[in-house]
């Protein structure tokens, strides 16, 4: 699932994952996001930075059952990476996202 508050971004990590075989489901509410997270087991869940609040204000993140939890930074939000390590997300990706790191995460 891939959660970001501008509907581009989404869609444009949606569509090269799809590339790639994923099946995925582009969201821009967490409030959508929270209703949908329950209704399949997901892979990876991938959460833009603006809207990461949501879920660390949850305190569900680590409890959700997705082993891949990755937010989108960009770089002047790299000194965040240690409070959202500590709330539940498992790594990070920056903006504008290159395929090869994609890839690699």
């Amino acid at each position: 699932m891939i959660v970001a508050s501008v509907e581009i971004e989404a869609s444009l990590l949606a569509r090269r994952l799809g590339r790639w075989g994923a099946r995925t489901c582009a969201v821009t509410q967490e409030n959508i996001a929270f209703a949908l997270l329950p209704e399949r087991a997901w892979d990876t869940l991938v959460v833009d930075y603006p809207i990461a609040s949501s879920f660390i204000a949850s305190g569900d993140l680590p409890k959700l059952g997705v082993q891949k939890r990755i937010v989108l930074i960009r770089p002047t939000e790299r000194h965040e990476l240690h409070t959202l390590k500590a709330a539940g997300f498992t790594g990070y990706l920056v903006k504008p996202v290159r395929a090869a790191s994609l890839a690699a995460m």
